[in-house]
């Protein structure tokens, strides 16, 4: 799944928006948290912090969603006065860029474990590998959310490009307010 979304990212999210799958999607999403959670766990030894990156992931990955949706809608209404796709549509879609969260996270989370349990000379290796496959996942994630918009807006060129930034801009502001509302209802 994750090597589809780096090699060939249009035809995977094409795929994903011509046949939502919302089980899996939504399994995707929760492992994405999971790891990412079990990563903070091992890092920190703190229940409540990991249970906090698990929800902050989740809400991460709503907020991705509404938001594509929201642009997909705002498209779709100027170019053809269409009601637009339904947000489970949109939530395959974003799950299938989420694979590349899940690996992210995986990797942090076997990062977690291993950095305490391994030798210098080793960790000079494991360090290597692990920016190596941290720069393919973030150019992966990058690439792919644009293609991602692409598909679900129909959008191109310079357009796509700003309704991309305009996208990452909003979801990090909504995203860090929200976390930042949890933080103060639960203090860790």
């Amino acid at each position: 799944m994750v090597l589809s979304v780096i090699s060939s990212p249009t035809k995977a999210f094409e795929s994903a928006f011509h046949n939502p799958r919302l089980g899996i999607s939504l399994i995707v999403v929760l492992l994405a948290a999971a790891f990412f959670a079990l990563a903070s766990f091992l890092v920190f030894s703190d229940a409540l912090l990991a249970a906090y990156f698990f929800i902050a992931s989740l809400i991460q990955w709503l907020v991705f969603s509404v938001l594509v949706w929201f642009f997909e809608f705002v498209h779709v209404r100027k170019r053809s006065q269409l009601t637009g796709t339904n947000f489970f549509q949109i939530a395959s879609v974003t799950s299938k860029l989420w694979t590349l969260n899940l690996a992210s996270s995986i990797l942090l989370a076997v990062i977690a474990f291993l950095l305490p349990r391994i030798s210098e000379p080793l960790l000079t290796v494991v360090f290597a590998i692990v920016v190596i496959c941290a720069v393919v996942l973030l150019a992966g994630w990058i690439v792919g959310s644009i293609k991602m918009l692409k598909v679900v807006t129909g959008a191109s060129r310079a357009r796509l490009f700003v309704n991309w930034l305009i996208l990452i801009i909003i979801n990090s502001v909504i995203v860090s307010f929200i976390t930042l509302l949890l933080t103060r209802a639960v203090p860790f």
